[in-house]
């Protein structure tokens, strides 16, 4: 993820934090007149906040990336997280730019910030236009070729400071609903696949919203979808929204072109999630945590305990949902219908729900 920022001190000083708070490591100062241990804190941030002022006209100088990797690449992470800082910022063309990187331990996933900025030593700035798309996407499938890194599908998104309310449980009242809905829908439109309504409404329901569809009436001469506010319980908070009233229109025409191209991009979580379920199948019926093996994999379960085939996984590192009918061998879907209710409870679901969703992992 690469997002523009107003200044660096702010998320300079959220990395020192956790540095303070043994959650993180300083790594690296790439391009500093000192070297990387030979900086502190008011250093760092002088000579950031020097470059950021040499052009005044830019409103957000400040970008902070952050390379998010799959936990089962912790000990090459390890082995080469400098290299594959150094190789990043060249692809993206910030090779030359002063940047600080910081290691960070806090989740399973690990994962690098890495602090800099947009102005050149001239005061010309790097042209930051779908950045993501044309190159951190094709820098991504280079690191991870270069170094034997699990593939990501997803394109490494850029998101400007003003957007990230969208990645974030809703809470109604704050921010006006129907630009809430709009910032959420359209992240999660762009980032992930889903196979049908329900999958659409499942992955929804993890950010607190929920859509309605409308049958054709006097009124309406086609289907329609309205999006809701909701608390965790499912409840509506707002009145509900069309689809069409939205700027990203995640109208049912829009969702059924995803609907089309999911079933391309599953296999890789279907394999994951059926080595998970095999070797919680060879353990005894009261050894087995199933949620907690797949959340390890990245993968939230989403279990209606009153009809347990309605089950849908969401696979947060591969951004894809995937309905338990998937899952081919019917022993596999056993294990699920079996075992889940006895270990979930709702509250224990919530608090799974809210931690997967921090960041939005992307890997």
């Amino acid at each position: 993820m690469i997002y523009e920022l107003k200044g660096t001190t702010e998320i300079l000083l959220y990395n020192e934090k956790k540095v303070a708070l043994d959650r993180a490591d300083y790594i690296l100062a790439g391009n500093f007149p000192l070297g990387t241990q030979s900086l502190d804190l008011g250093l760092k941030n002088k000579y950031l906040a020097r470059r950021c002022s040499l052009n005044e006209n830019v409103l957000l100088p400040a970008v902070h990336i952050i390379l998010n990797f799959h936990p089962s690449d912790l000990s090459r992470i390890d082995q080469h997280q400098l290299a594959i800082c150094w190789k990043f910022m060249e692809a993206v063309g910030f090779g030359k730019q002063p940047y600080l990187a910081y290691r960070h331990r806090d989740t399973q996933n690990p994962h690098i910030h890495i602090v800099t900025t947009n102005i050149l030593a001239n005061g010309r700035r790097i042209r930051m236009h779908r950045i993501g798309l044309l190159r951190s996407d094709p820098a991504q499938r280079e690191i991870e070729r270069i170094f034997g890194l699990v593939r990501a599908k997803q394109t490494i998104p850029f998101i400007r400071q003003s957007d990230t309310n969208n990645i974030q449980e809703l809470n109604y009242g704050k921010v006006p609903t129907k630009l809430s809905i709009e910032r959420t829908t359209a992240h999660l439109m762009e980032r992930y696949s889903f196979g049908d309504l329900r999958e659409w409404n499942t992955l929804l329901k993890t950010f607190g919203i929920k859509c309605s569809l409308l049958q054709p009436s006097e009124k309406r001469s086609s289907t329609g979808l309205l999006y809701f506010i909701t608390n965790r319980n499912g409840v509506s908070l707002s009145v509900g929204i069309p689809a069409s009233r939205l700027k990203n229109r995640p109208t049912l025409a829009s969702l059924e072109e995803i609907f089309r191209a999911h079933g391309e991009q599953v296999g890789s979580s279907l394999s994951r999630i059926r080595v998970v379920l095999g070797e919680q199948a060879l353990l005894p019926e009261n050894d087995r945590k199933i949620e907690d093996a797949l959340l390890q994999q990245g993968i939230q379960l989403i279990n209606n305990a009153a009809t347990p085939t309605d089950t849908i996984f969401i696979d947060h590192l591969q951004c894809c949902t995937i309905s338990i009918s998937r899952l081919q061998q019917p022993f596999l879907r056993d294990i699920i219908i079996k075992g889940i209710p006895s270990q979930c409870t709702a509250q224990k679901q919530s608090n799974r729900e809210r931690t997967l969703r921090i960041h939005g992992p992307k890997r």
